[in-house]
């Protein structure tokens, strides 16, 4: 079991440098004595700690951030050291709307620990996003890789800054290790003595000192952040992809792989490819998440900072137990690789702080709910006009939650019909039929959710918007499709037929033309059915998207069905966008159908060149 020394630990409450009394004169003179040893103290520790305990220039990189990437967050440790920390973006503008997601799986027999339930997440800090980009919103700074073993000497020694740093040395592989037999008190006693650290003068010198390499991540109001472990929440959201992966890849048992990479490139686990040992790594060796973050399957086990509690179907039950350690460890096998992998370990075991080998901790840094009295009052206004929320009635009857999912299964599904329709143009009609069924069904379902609260609203505007970008999408791919037939009948026609080379009026040659006329004729229906096919549903969504929501709920969440498509989303935005001016143009402007859908054709197939 880790070694965390604990502080304040002197001689009992009230006392100060070896129990003499605070009281009387003598003990006002004492007081004084220590405050002003106590500034000697931190002046040593402030003058000591960049240098006394630095890794040697050669190990800077490796030791702290051996993958670096242009947008880490990199934040001073005690002694020198750094931690480098990811943005993980919930993707809202407003601080109350907060943003839900479904936890858990329905595979496996672990259905107590998870089973499907429904969170919801925001993160404490906000920003702009870079320059021209479509970034930003609220996030939090989860860190990049786990608690190495440097770094946790570094935290340990710092004894709110009595302590004194270790020497400087040459790193060693075993430093480079995340740090593991740490029970769930020590690894809050780390998140103190960092947060301490956080806020103190050395910090603020260190970052002083980098030449804007370093920084001290805060509120609006300068509240400096403060270090904790993650929430169960926060782990697996970002675990699965976050707002970088789609829906469909979000809720899929392990995050996407690149292509060719399997679970062995990602995670350190008991198994041949892996970690046959069972022995704790070196941290970043494997490949990252979509999120940039490392280990997050296997290597050390995370300790959570909130305690277990089962999971029933939808939701978490009411009983809180141990703490929860997720992502596994090099003590799992492959088959436990899953971001919703999740168990429960006592706090305690035969009077001892449980702890282990393969537990360690990944940090978070975080900021009060509240900042400031005017912050106060303005969510509380913000509160008086939510009105009466349900949330197990939302979650209950079902709305729109699994559109984008069901949505993103029909666009595969959609696509492998496309393939086979190069194959054998004439099977299209009955694919197609049974499509515009399975669409229609969806419709029917999200035009219910549009009753729903204003969150459920929004959900439903968010799957509108993206059905609506992938039927502009097709349409376009359509027309292509048909000015293509066209143009391939254009020079099969330009070539004569075998039988008419030596007489264009016998029975052969008339016969062979009128069956080269049927199946062009046959190919160019085709082909102007399926355009017809995606424009017709094109203009009932528009249709049902203007008659049920007011147009600016859906300008709205323009911005956030962009965001849904996750880093895969191509030129799917575009589409979106189009869609939102469609809905707004056809609002206020004419109702003649064939000349919207011969305009919505044109718009639609600029956009795809």
């Amino acid at each position: 079991m880790s070694n965390v020394r604990m502080v304040g630990r002197r001689s009992g409450p009230g006392s100060s440098l070896g129990g003499l009394s605070r009281g009387g004169n003598g003990g006002r003179r004492l007081s004084r004595m220590s405050a002003a040893l106590g500034l000697m103290l931190a002046a040593w520790w402030g003058a000591a700690a960049p240098c006394a305990g630095a890794p040697a220039a050669e190990d800077q990189a490796v030791a702290f951030n051996p993958k670096p990437a242009a947008d880490d967050v990199l934040v001073p440790l005690p002694c020198g050291g750094e931690m480098a920390f990811r943005k993980i973006y919930t993707a809202h503008d407003a601080k109350l709307q907060d943003k839900g997601f479904m936890a858990g799986s329905t595979q496996g027999e672990a259905l107590i620990a998870q089973a499907p339930n429904h969170r919801y997440i925001q993160g404490a800090f906000h920003d702009e996003g870079a320059a021209g980009s479509d970034g930003g919103g609220y996030y939090y700074l989860l860190a990049k890789y786990e608690l190495t073993s440097y770094q946790y000497q570094l935290l340990n020694a710092y004894d709110l800054g009595q302590g004194k740093c270790p020497a400087s040395k040459k790193l060693t592989v075993k430093d480079r290790m995340a740090q593991g037999n740490l029970s769930w008190f020590s690894a809050v006693e780390l998140t103190r003595q960092f947060s301490a650290f956080l806020a103190s003068p050395e910090a603020k010198q260190a970052v002083d000192a980098s030449n804007g390499r370093l920084t001290l991540p805060h509120s609006d109001t300068q509240s400096v952040a403060f270090a904790r472990l993650p929430t169960d929440s926060e782990w697996e959201f970002a675990a699965r992809g976050g707002n970088a992966v789609t829906s469909s890849q979000f809720s899929a048992e392990t995050f996407p792989f690149a292509s060719g990479k399997t679970i062995a490139d990602y995670a350190w686990y008991k198994g041949q490819g892996s970690a046959p040992d069972g022995k704790v790594r070196v941290i970043g060796l494997k490949e990252p998440n979509p999120l940039g973050l490392y280990d997050m399957l296997g290597n050390v086990a995370e300790i959570m900072l909130d305690p277990f509690y089962a999971t029933r179907t939808g939701r978490l039950h009411g009983q809180s137990g141990g703490f929860i350690v997720r992502g596994g460890s090099v003590l799992n096998s492959q088959g436990d690789m899953i971001t919703a992998y999740r168990s429960e370990r006592p706090y305690f075991t035969k009077q001892k702080e449980t702890s282990g080998r393969d537990l360690g901790v990944r940090l978070v840094l975080a900021l009060p709910f509240t900042t400031s009295i005017a912050e106060v009052r303005q969510l509380n206004e913000e509160v008086a006009t939510l009105g009466q929320d349900n949330d197990a009635a939302d979650i209950k009857g079902g709305g729109n939650l699994n559109t984008v999912a069901e949505l993103d299964k029909i666009i595969a599904e959609q696509k492998d019909a496309q393939e086979r329709y190069q194959q054998d143009r004439a099977q299209w009609s009955k694919a197609y039929d049974e499509l515009r069924h399975n669409l229609t069904d969806l419709r029917a379902r999200m035009v219910e959710a549009n009753a729903k609260r204003d969150e459920m609203r929004d959900r439903a505007i968010i799957s509108n918007l993206r059905l609506g970008g992938y039927l502009c999408s097709s349409i376009a791919s359509e027309q292509i499709s048909y000015e293509r037939t066209l143009k391939s009948e254009e020079v099969i026609r330009s070539i004569p037929l075998p039988a008419c080379r030596s007489d264009k009026d016998s029975a052969e040659c008339q016969a062979a033309t009128k069956a080269q006329d049927e199946k062009l004729a046959h190919n160019r229906a085709l082909a102007a059915y399926m355009l017809d096919f995606y424009v017709s549903y094109y203009a009932d969504h528009i249709t049902d998207t203007t008659e049920t929501f007011d147009y600016k709920f859906v300008s709205a969440q323009q911005r956030n069905a962009q965001k849904s498509l996750g880093q895969n989303a191509g030129s799917l935005g575009d589409y979106i966008k189009q869609f939102v001016v469609d809905v707004h143009d056809y609002q206020n402007g004419s109702r003649n159908l064939e000349a919207n859908k011969t305009r919505w054709i044109k718009r639609c197939r600029a956009l795809k060149q």
